[in-house]
């Protein structure tokens, strides 16, 4: 495992680059939403809709950036398993996201972990509304909670309306881009000759030869 991480670490920041870079195009969506929102004086519900709009799309785009990133990486490395310089691993697209994720996957579980610890608290209330404590469960879910939203900010309209006061969805958001390098990388491999097996061209003098 330790050769494996040296080895890939490289595409790990990668993805974390790309979540970067998604999270700062998602605040400002946001953001746009938000100003728009109050300067026209639409209601809780209309900017609810635009906030979930927003967040979808910005989740579908940053996935679509991961699915291309495997996917292309999976091809590489299926020419070289053609070539017999290196054996097929079908789950390192699966560990390198997971690498990528760690951060996110640590902020979710701690996250939940000071929710449970709040009395009288279950994971699907909305802390918001109460006065939690103890203190230390309290301050560790808004740490925590408050960073995660932040840097993964695509799935923000989505955890403050649908999702709003649920204890693990936070936990939860890696997982479509954890499973999505993994298909994308399995798919590269599989089809890094492309999607249509085509037949060696029969050469001119192959062919003259033939019909003589």
């Amino acid at each position: 495992m330790k050769q494996f991480f040296k080895d890939n670490i490289y595409q790990s920041v990668r993805m974390l680059v790309n979540q970067i870079a998604m999270t700062m195009f998602s605040l400002m969506l946001i953001f746009a939403v938000s100003t728009a929102g109050e300067k026209n004086g639409a209601s809780a519900s209309t900017n609810d809709m635009l906030l979930i709009v927003v967040s979808s799309l910005s989740i579908l785009f940053y996935l679509f950036l991961l699915y291309h990133m495997s996917y292309e990486m999976g091809q590489k490395d299926g020419i070289r398993i053609q070539g017999n310089r290196m054996s097929y691993f079908p789950w390192k697209g699966f560990f390198i996201a997971l690498i990528a994720n760690i951060p996110n996957l640590l902020l979710g579980l701690l996250e939940l972990i000071g929710k449970i610890a709040i009395e009288g608290d279950s994971v699907f209330a909305d802390v918001s509304q109460m006065n939690p404590s103890p203190v230390w469960a309290a301050s560790l879910y808004d740490i925590c909670h408050t960073i995660a939203r932040f840097i993964q900010s695509m799935y923000t309209g989505l955890g403050a309306t649908i999702f709003r006061g649920v204890g693990f969805f936070d936990l939860l958001i890696p997982l479509p881009a954890i499973l999505v390098c993994t298909f994308s990388y399995q798919f590269g491999v599989r089809y890094a000759d492309g999607f249509i097996k085509r037949t060696p061209k029969e050469s001119k003098k192959a062919k003259d030869v033939r019909y003589k």
